[in-house]
């Protein structure tokens, strides 16, 4: 028999699975076949003695692995870069089209609060022109535009990297 056998396992618990991957986050593990194969050394042969009698392994016999006093706080590792690159600049204008969003609702409301005041349309000619109302399509779309050469300068200073 071979000491090297490759089983499909699939696991219906839930919380035995999330208790797994748990596990797997510490440092001493780095697969799952080491888990699990540590679970079943662990937990085999007391299955076993319940099922067919005889002698269990004393605990022993047994060294569970030495966990660290507080688990490290590892950044999860991304196994496809670009794609994670690619990702991170797509959050970034999601970010920039937000921040957009909010300047444009706070200017329609800036807007409305001069309305409400009683400001004549002189008046807020001149507020406009003065620059005082900054938000208005021209100077948005400046802001979009220098926003996504940002964000593009560093989509190819990745490609440089790589």
């Amino acid at each position: 028999m071979s000491s090297d056998i490759q089983k499909k396992v699939r696991i219906w618990d839930a919380d035995a699975a999330e208790k797994l991957d748990r596990i797997q986050a510490l440092p001493q593990y780095k697969s799952f076949n080491k888990v699990i194969n540590d679970v079943v050394d662990r937990g085999l042969p007391i299955l076993y003695k319940e099922l067919f009698g005889g002698e269990e392994e004393s605990e022993e016999e047994w060294e569970p692995p030495a966990f660290p006093e507080e688990p490290t706080q590892q950044p999860p590792m991304c196994p496809d870069r670009e794609f994670c690159w690619t990702a991170t600049l797509l959050l970034k204008e999601i970010n920039l089209n937000e921040l957009l969003n909010k300047q444009m609702l706070s200017g329609i409301f800036r807007f409305l609060a001069l309305i409400a005041e009683g400001t004549t349309g002189e008046e807020f000619a001149k507020l406009l022109t003065a620059g005082k109302l900054g938000l208005t399509p021209d100077c948005l779309s400046k802001q979009e535009a220098e926003g996504l050469k940002a964000i593009s300068k560093l989509g190819e200073k990745s490609k440089n990297d790589q």
